[in-house]
């Protein structure tokens, strides 16, 4: 949806960010996984 935005409000020159929430696999989350 993020990008759907981005690309539809290019021309107007207004930026899209999105944050999607999640698990990032690094050694401390490992045994999460």
């Amino acid at each position: 949806m993020a990008r759907n935005f981005a690309v539809e409000w290019r021309a107007a020159d207004i930026r899209v960010n999105a944050v999607s929430p999640g698990i990032i696999q690094t050694k401390f989350t490992r045994s999460l996984t």
